[in-house]
């Protein structure tokens, strides 16, 4: 059986970090993925606390950065952030647990969509 995938979008951790509640993600799931793309996005803030968390959490090892290249069909209609992040959720053969909060990629990451 194949390990659950929880995978994360940068808005996410951003509006986690600003809440000071970043660990929650460490607390509640363990490991978290992301991408390169969101990596890059998140540390292309400078020096806010979302950097310095995902920074940190990368470090300490509960945070995997995949690269990922996105499926054409989700690159049409998200951006590349998003797309990379249902990627590999969509290809994963176990269970699949994507955090974002933009409502375009909520509805493509549905398994009934």
């Amino acid at each position: 059986m194949a390990k659950e995938l929880v995978i994360s979008d940068a808005s996410t951790m951003i509006g986690l970090a600003s809440a000071e509640a970043f660990d929650l993600l460490c607390q509640l799931f363990g490991e978290v993925v992301v991408t390169t793309v969101v990596r890059d996005e998140v540390l292309a803030g400078g020096d806010r606390p979302d950097v310095r968390e995902l920074t940190g959490a990368v470090a300490d090892g509960w945070i995997k950065v995949i690269h990922v290249r996105p499926i054409a069909a989700l690159s049409a209609s998200l951006d590349v952030g998003e797309a990379t992040t249902l990627t590999p959720a969509s290809e994963h053969s176990g269970l699949s647990l994507v955090l974002m909060d933009e409502a375009i990629g909520r509805s493509c990451a549905r398994p009934d969509a």
